[in-house]
């Protein structure tokens, strides 16, 4: 059962083809991408986002998951009903809001649930079965985006991105998140950079003004309010997943990438285009983490997981979670004491 958010409210679901779903779409406003769930009885789920294109007729939206646009749909909202058409297996968009097996193409009317009861028991079952929408789990949620990112970054290219773009003389230029822009759904904006400039040269800094949800700091926490900053940082230094402009694979991670930090949030963001990353060194305090909760933090490990850790942790097994290839088996779900 999808949450009780924008027109995911429903009492009526009807599938012209296929069997019933239930779709959670928050909100449907602006062209910003958001987070969208289907549902299917049996228990068959698919998470991911929408683009949405409001100023076409009719309009048009765009579902992705892991990554890619695999539904192409068209919507209608009047009052509190919402018409939405969309084609399987990425197949040619609809034009008209109408079923057509033999297109693969579904129509599905959605009506908004008005008893505050029923909205309450959607909502109920759906953060058991998923987790709150608190912000901890918000922020972990963007962790999660960024490994993905990350991941098919490596796949396409063979290798992690570095901590930076640098340049010919060795100095960085702009950051990884940069770097991952097409992996999270943010193709368009990444070709507009300039690669071969800094930051904050005088075209690449009107771009660090762009909001990335992803990157954005999440609201309700001790963060800053500057939306075009981030406090999602890497490690960088010898050992690490980020040594300079040095290739690293996942073949180069024996410690086991279950076992190994790819991404924290550190205590004071940044600009999220400035390469300005966390220096790892053993011999020194551990980086200032966790300004978004008071000290505690969320890390991604480099097998995609996200976990929560709270103030007081094991330091000793977090420095062996930040290298690599130190060799010690250990265990970083045991992090809080």
């Amino acid at each position: 059962a999808g949450p009780p958010c924008g027109f995911a409210d429903f009492v009526s679901c009807k599938i012209i083809r296929g069997r019933p779903s239930r779709l959670c779409i928050p909100g449907l406003q602006g062209p910003a991408i958001t987070a969208v769930t289907l549902e299917r009885t049996g228990g068959y789920a698919q998470k991911g986002s929408y683009v949405l294109a409001p100023d076409k007729k009719p309009k048009e939206i765009d579902l992705v998951f892991a990554g890619q646009t695999t539904g192409k749909a068209i919507y209608d909202i009047s009052g509190d009903e919402l018409r939405f058409c969309f084609t399987q297996d990425n197949g040619e968009r609809p034009t008209e809001f109408k079923g057509n097996p033999a297109k693969t193409q579904v129509f599905a009317t959605f009506k908004r649930e008005m008893d505050p009861a029923k909205v309450k028991a959607y909502k109920d079952a759906f953060e058991k079965a998923h987790g709150s929408s608190s912000a901890a789990t918000r922020s972990a949620n963007n962790l999660r985006q960024i490994g993905i990112g990350i991941h098919n970054y490596a796949v396409q290219h063979g290798h992690l991105p570095p901590a930076a773009i640098y340049s010919k003389d060795g100095k960085p230029l702009l950051s990884w998140r940069v770097l991952i822009l097409p992996f999270i759904e943010q193709d368009a904006l990444a070709r507009h950079f300039h690669m071969d400039e800094p930051w904050d040269s005088e075209h690449n800094k009107t771009l660090a003004q762009m909001v990335i949800p992803t990157y954005a700091p999440v609201a309700g926490t001790d963060g800053v309010k500057e939306k075009n900053f981030t406090y999602y940082r890497v490690f960088t230094g010898p050992g690490t997943l980020f040594e300079g402009t040095k290739k690293i694979t996942f073949a180069d991670i024996p410690d086991g990438a279950a076992n190994t930090i790819l991404a924290v949030e550190a205590d004071e963001p940044v600009i999220w285009t400035k390469p300005d990353e966390l220096p790892y060194d053993p011999q020194k305090p551990l980086p200032k983490l966790g300004g978004l909760f008071k000290g505690s933090f969320n890390l991604l490990r480099a097998d995609g997981g996200v976990q929560f850790v709270k103030p007081g942790f094991d330091e000793a097994l977090f420095r062996l979670g930040v290298t690599r290839n130190d060799g010690k088996v250990i265990d970083l779900s045991k992090l809080n004491k």
